[in-house]
């Protein structure tokens, strides 16, 4: 699958109130999917998944959206980031949409902003 990140109005919205806020978590730790999708890969709306990239692994919640087919769209926000890497490929931006990541049904968490930041600094 593509992932592709950018900023919503939602998030844009709890951003506001505190990136450690649960709100902000509900807003920017989500995947969008394709219909279809959700249901080759025996989800449903709710469910929690995995998403890996060769960047790193995040745990976020399944949800149905105005996605093609085999796109994956996560708001900007320490769990889109952990996907995306820093390879900038000298532009001085990181690559924000159209990387390869793959996903799976998970029973695991979704870590929350500070455990997302002690994650990142072992």
């Amino acid at each position: 699958m593509k992932l592709i990140t950018a900023r919503t109005l939602k998030q844009g919205m709890t951003i506001e109130e505190s990136k450690i806020s649960q709100s902000y978590q509900d807003a920017c730790a989500i995947a969008f999917l394709n219909e279809k999708d959700i249901t080759k890969f025996c989800m449903k709306e709710g469910d929690l998944i995995k998403v890996k990239s060769n960047y790193g692994e995040v745990v976020v919640k399944c949800s149905k959206g105005a996605v093609g087919e085999n796109e994956l769209f996560i708001p900007m926000g320490p769990w889109a980031n952990i996907l995306i890497g820093g390879n900038t490929d000298g532009t001085g931006m990181p690559d924000f949409k159209g990387i390869d990541v793959q996903i799976s049904k998970t029973d695991e968490k979704i870590l929350n902003v500070k455990e997302i930041l002690q994650k990142l600094m072992q």
